[in-house]
């Protein structure tokens, strides 16, 4: 039981991270948005290599619990 219970613990403390990032990812992708509005090539290389750091941040994070 000890061993569900801990497991269980992990998936809480995965889900608390994947939802805290999620704004940023929200926040990145409008910002994808607006780049590809503006038609900002420059601008939306940025933006898009934000939110490549972001998963990849979010996968790491979730892979030490």
């Amino acid at each position: 039981m000890k061993k569900y219970l801990r497991e269980f613990g992990k998936l809480v403390g995965i889900f608390s991270i994947l939802r805290s990032n999620v704004k940023h990812l929200f926040s990145e992708a409008e910002e994808v948005k607006q780049a590809i509005k503006n038609k900002d090539k420059e601008n939306l290389e940025e933006e898009l290599g934000d939110i490549f750091f972001a998963g990849c941040f979010s996968r790491s994070n979730c892979q030490r619990k």
